[in-house]
């Protein structure tokens, strides 16, 4: 017995969004030694270009460290 199966594709177009934009640092690079010595553990660190930080309605923010100036 043969049968014919129909397959539907649909096209949808998903945009993703960076919440911060800036540059990825190694996280060796991070000026606060429990980052950079990988006390908490691997990773990266993200150096922001702008102040703002851009966040879903549904999602909760905070700060852990007073922004710096260059």
């Amino acid at each position: 017995m043969t049968s014919n199966v129909e397959l539907l594709t649909t096209t949808r177009t998903l945009t993703l969004r960076a919440p911060l934009s800036g540059y990825l640092v190694p996280i060796e690079r991070v000026p606060d030694p429990v980052f950079s010595q990988k006390m908490v553990g691997d990773g990266i660190a993200l150096d922001p270009v702008s102040q703002s930080l851009w966040r879903r309605v549904t999602a909760r923010s905070s700060c852990c460290t007073p922004p710096t100036t260059r």
